[in-house]
């Protein structure tokens, strides 16, 4: 590889399981994995004749972000717009198998790309208590997407009492409960329900005084309870 990977993915819901990766300019990258071999280099090897510029050529940001949905992949780019795309990626390698003579163009032709966010995008969650996809990243406020349904404006997940107050850098979602958890480049984590798009707790990860006087207690408690 001529250029560092910036995310990666392990898609057990292919036919064949599978590993991607994500480089700096935008390409999505599948690998061949043969675990079987004694040597260690010759195990992991990537698929270069299916590298593919997911959000076309002229938009060459990092691939921030991957998470499997069904049989596809949800790509975050670190572009300003049009930066989450679902792809097809079982029918794009069938169409052209790693290895086979001709190689396979070099854009993928995303199912959707969606537009929403303004900055990019640095996480990806799966709520499966509502199947729906949560993402966030440099607005500080999680969009709540419905794949399923056809150009879907997303809900914003806000608390404009107690927002958060950095990038939002991480997504979680316990599996078959309605809580989305998110987290932020200043030490902020926040619980939402999905049913009322509320936020439910805020915590706080380090020991300077939060800007709001009532939440100096919870914060101290937090604290002691992870140090």
């Amino acid at each position: 590889l001529h250029e560092s990977q910036v995310s990666m993915l392990w898609h057990r819901g292919l036919p064949e399981k599978r590993f991607f990766t994500g480089s700096r300019s935008g390409a999505l990258i599948p690998w061949n994995l043969h675990m079987e071999r004694n040597v260690v280099s010759e195990r992991y090897k990537p698929c270069m004749d299916l590298k593919w510029q997911v959000f076309g050529e002229k938009n060459k940001q990092a691939i921030t972000c991957m998470m499997p949905w069904e049989n596809k992949i949800i790509c975050g780019s670190m572009a300003s717009t049009r930066n989450i795309a679902v792809l097809d990626v079982e029918r794009q390698i069938a169409m052209a198998p790693c290895g086979k003579a001709e190689p396979a163009p070099e854009t993928l032709r995303a199912d959707e790309i969606k537009e929403g966010h303004k900055l990019g995008v640095l996480a990806l969650a799966r709520n499966d208590y509502s199947d729906v996809i949560v993402s966030a990243g440099f607005e500080r406020v999680p969009f709540v997407w419905v794949l399923k349904l056809q150009n879907f404006q997303p809900w914003k997940l806000q608390d404009k009492h107690d927002p958060h107050r950095g990038d939002i850098n991480g997504l979680f979602s316990p599996a078959n409960t309605p809580q989305i958890i998110s987290s932020d480049t200043r030490g902020v984590i926040k619980v939402w329900d999905i049913r009322t798009f509320h936020c439910v707790q805020t915590l706080y990860c380090d020991k300077r005084k939060p800007d709001r006087p009532e939440t100096e207690m919870e914060a101290k408690l937090f604290y002691s309870s992870v140090t």
